[in-house]
């Protein structure tokens, strides 16, 4: 079950094992803390593990999800 998470641009991104980012315009889903680096299709979200960030190009066009 994959519950919703609040998050605010400004102040960062949660992450965590059991963290996922789904990018609205492509529709993949990205984990937070992936073993190297992830991005989605289209280039909205991508996550580097290697530094520690997560860079999104338009935050309102994702959804972070924590799964139980």
């Amino acid at each position: 079950m994959r519950r919703p998470l609040p998050f605010s641009p400004g102040q960062g991104y949660p992450a965590g094992k059991k963290i996922s980012y789904e990018c609205l315009s492509c529709s993949d889903t990205v984990p937070s803390m992936p073993a190297h680096f992830a991005e989605c299709r289209c280039g909205n979200i991508t996550v580097d593990s290697s530094s520690g960030r997560a860079y999104i190009r338009r935050p309102e066009e994702m959804r972070i999800y924590q799964t139980q």
